[in-house]
């Protein structure tokens, strides 16, 4: 019952116009949620709070986690299948806004030495393109040739990205299907390949936290920062397009001003 239940609020989620990444990404956390909190027409408030009170869980991952269930249980409210809203009194987790923290690239080369071709792939995606991990899991050969990436990221949006020669160098010789697969040939889901990422990279002695959103933050700071501090100097405009920010604020963050910089700007100031 609860299994059709969900795959009938799918069908309105299409209905609605709901992107195919939103829908698969909430259907997955919805079938969580009711594994560990039990069917979710019956769950009371308190249930809900002790499951969202996670403490392995970030701020960031309870709002979207609070989203995934609101939207839901609105849907069960409306359609008559639950009396009220037992999120009522749970505001949403607010989210603070948080500076970029970019992989040191002496991680990223211990990955690339020392980690299976799967993670070597996707580190390099995240590192060289910008790839969210989402945007790594449902990525396929067929979507990625020697000049071009084509990625469907957030609201269901398709983007075609230059293909850095790091990026075809260990996908082209690859054969069809997803490019990064787990030990049993099955593609991993958004959340599943984030932690799968995660315990290898720490079994390897990497620091912690060390994930993937952090190699694609070193993507959005070395675009952003100067050439001769060893960026790629790109303007905040392209480094947007590039990162598919909707807004360039959200881009500027990764803006960062390093020790090296502060200092060579008083260097510079005239006597």
């Amino acid at each position: 019952m609860t299994y059709t239940r969900l795959r009938a609020y799918q069908e309105w989620e299409l209905a609605a116009g709901h992107a195919e990444n939103t829908r698969t990404d909430r259907f997955e956390l919805l079938m969580r949620a009711e594994h560990d909190i039990g069917e979710l027409t019956r769950a009371t408030e308190p249930k809900i709070t002790r499951w969202l009170a996670n403490p392995g869980w970030s701020t960031s991952t309870r709002a979207t986690y609070w989203g995934h269930l609101h939207s839901y249980l609105v849907w069960c409210l409306k359609t008559g299948m639950i009396d009220k809203d037992p999120m009522i009194n749970l505001p949403r987790p607010k989210v603070p806004k948080r500076a970029p923290r970019p992989a040191p690239a002496d991680s990223y080369a211990r990955i690339m030495d020392q980690a299976e071709d799967l993670w070597r792939i996707s580190a390099t995606l995240a590192r060289y393109a910008g790839l969210r991990a989402s945007e790594i899991a449902r990525l396929k050969r067929s979507d990625v040739d020697e000049t071009t990436i084509r990625v469907k990221g957030k609201g269901g949006r398709v983007d075609t990205l230059p293909a850095h020669p790091a990026i075809w160098a260990l996908v082209r010789d690859l054969p069809d299907g997803h490019l990064v697969v787990g030990p049993r040939g099955v593609a991993y889901s958004p959340a599943g390949i984030s932690h799968a990422f995660g315990t290898r990279v720490r079994a390897m002695g990497l620091p912690r936290p060390l994930g993937l959103h952090m190699l694609r933050h070193a993507y959005a700071t070395t675009l952003l920062r100067g050439k001769e501090h060893g960026g790629a100097g790109a303007n905040l405009r392209v480094t947007q397009e590039l990162m598919r920010h909707a807004s360039p604020a959200t881009t500027a963050v990764y803006t960062q001003v390093t020790d090296e910089e502060r200092r060579r700007a008083v260097l510079d100031l005239a006597a």
